[in-house]
Formats: structure tokens, C-alpha cells, sequence
């Protein structure tokens, strides 16, 4: 995710609001907050360790109104849902989360996972997942799938041939989905340049298979937050799919506009607040967890 914001920021330079786009009416409460997670090893074996967690989430930064309520979860791959322990300390997480109530969906990806030849991979951690929830209570599933696959990343792209592999893979996710007749929401990470003309509008052809989208829009100002979110958050409200806005809290030495790592929390919060009463959208998703947790309010 982080290799590509300097090819996020070449691409999407100059963006503003699309013409028409219609405005909702100002938020009274802030949409959802989502989580990006990468390292989870400690919180899946460490109970000590996922109570911290939780009760972060619940008042991040010692504020109760930016509680976090959905997970992007990683750190797994198809082989641990063949250990026995891990599993049962998988379950253990979820009832938590879901005790709180937090709303966890798997999340994987790899750029090489955009080309035909490696779907059976990508797609093996989505048929890992479906056979998880199927053995396990309610409480003990995951509440959806997120891939973050990054095609661009590939010396071949951009090529029709890559965009249609990747679109296929969206495909043959969902159909496994409606194959399994399990209740599994789906959703992709994507970058805000999908939108552009030049890569054939794909941020619409990514809508038309997911349920929603994680809208990777690292900039650290409301204006190009509001502004480069314009395109997507139009065409999901056409069709009833749902936007995220995502957002970056890091430190990026080399990209420090795609952060809002200088700034703070404080100055973050004030720009979903504009964002919220722009739009209706799904929720802010935050990147990541190791880096918000020490994220500064300036």
C-alpha cells in the first residue's frame, strides 16, 4: 500500500470535484471509523495484549467519539487456519471484537495476485476464510473480506490484459461468495487515480463487484480529501455501494503531503468533520495500527 502513494500523488495531481456531484446534508454524527491492522500476531496470541487493543479502539487517544468499529485484519495466510491453537485463539479475538461490537473482515493482498495465472492464490485465503466462518459460531466469524490487491505495482502495468485479470479476480471472489451461500461482505483497497479516465474509469468496474470500497486518499489536507473522494463517492451513491475514505497517519519522509503524520490527529479529525458533511459515505479508514496508536495530536 505504501509503495504506490508516490504513484498515488503523480496520478491524481489536479483532481478536483466533479461537476454535479451532489452534496449530502451536514453530519450530525461522524461516519464510522475503520482500521487497517498488518501485524496481529501479538492480538490473536496474547489476550493482555488484544484487551489493550480493544479498549484503544474504543476511545482512541483517550477520545470516546472516534471509537473505532471495523477492522481490515491481517497477518494470516491460508496454512495457520490448519493450526489447531491458532484458530482457537482466532475465534477468541473475534468473540471479543464482536462482544464490543467491532466488525473484523480478513484482509490480504499482493500485487502479483492481479495477474490470472495467481488467482488460485489470492483466492485460496477467501476459500480459507469461507471454511473458517463455516465451522465456527456466529460470533467466532469474520464479517468480511478485503483484498488489497495493487496491479499497478507491476512493470507490465498499465496493460488492458492486467486490468482485465484483476477485474476477473473481483469476479470469481464474489462468485465463490455466492457459491458458499455464507453472508461475507466484500471489499477492495483501492487508489483514488482508479477514477481517471487513463486507466478506463476502473474505480466504477471495481463498484460494480464489491460491496464497497477502501478509497486510499493519502493526501493531508479536507480540501483534497473532499475533492479527491468526489468521483467514487458519486458513482457508489448511483449504484448502493459504500465509499471509505481512507487515510494515512504515518511518517513519510519522502511523501509528506500523502500523510497527515505532521499535523496530527487533531488537525486529521477536523478534516473528516468537512469530509462528513460533504458526503454520505461508509467511514474514514485510518493506516495503520502500529502507526495511529502513536499517532500525535499536536
Amino acid at each position: 500500500m505504501i509503495r504506490a502513494i508516490a504513484l498515488f500523488a503523480a496520478l491524481a495531481a489536479g483532481t478536483g470535484l466533479a461537476a454535479g456531484t451532489a452534496f449530502a446534508a451536514p453530519a450530525q454524527v461522524s461516519p464510522p471509523r475503520a482500521l487497517w491492522v498488518w501485524n496481529t500476531a501479538d492480538l490473536r496470541h496474547d489476550p493482555k495484549a488484544a484487551d489493550n487493543f480493544f479498549r484503544f479502539l474504543a476511545a482512541p487517544h483517550e477520545c470516546p467519539d472516534r471509537a473505532i468499529s471495523t477492522l481490515y485484519f491481517d497477518g494470516m495466510s491460508p496454512k495457520d487456519f490448519a493450526d489447531a491453537k491458532t484458530i482457537t485463539e482466532l475465534r477468541r479475538f473475534l468473540v471479543k471484537a464482536h462482544q464490543r461490537p467491532v466488525h473484523v473482515e480478513f484482509l490480504c493482498g499482493d500485487s502479483a495476485w492481479g495477474k490470472a495465472e495467481n488467482h488460485n492464490e489470492a483466492l485460496s485465503n477467501l476459500r480459507a476464510i469461507l471454511a473458517f466462518n463455516k465451522a465456527g459460531k456466529s460470533a467466532e466469524r469474520f464479517d468480511g473480506f478485503q483484498f488489497d490487491v495493487e496491479p499497478y505495482l507491476l512493470k507490465e502495468w498499465p496493460s488492458p490484459t492486467l486490468t482485465r485479470d484483476y477485474l476477473r479476480l473481483l469476479d470469481k471472489a464474489r462468485d465463490e461468495i455466492r457459491v458458499s451461500k455464507t453472508k461475507l461482505v466484500l471489499g477492495a483497497a483501492i487508489p483514488r487515480f482508479f477514477h481517471n479516465e487513463s486507466v478506463g474509469h476502473l474505480d466504477r468496474q471495481v463498484l460494480d463487484r464489491v460491496d464497497y470500497i477502501a478509497l486510499m486518499d493519502y493526501v493531508d489536507s479536507s480540501e483534497r480529501l473532499i475533492a479527491d473522494a468526489s468521483p467514487e463517492i458519486e458513482y457508489a451513491g448511483k449504484i448502493g455501494k459504500k465509499v471509505w475514505i481512507g487515510v494515512e497517519t504515518q511518517e513519510l519522509k519522502d511523501e509528506p503531503k500523502a500523510t497527515f503524520y505532521a499535523l496530527g490527529s487533531d488537525m486529521m479529525e477536523l478534516a473528516f468533520t468537512a469530509a462528513a458533511q460533504h458526503y454520505k459515505i461508509g467511514g474514514f479508514a485510518i493506516h495503520h495500527w502500529s502507526s495511529y496508536r502513536v499517532f500525535k495530536r499536536r
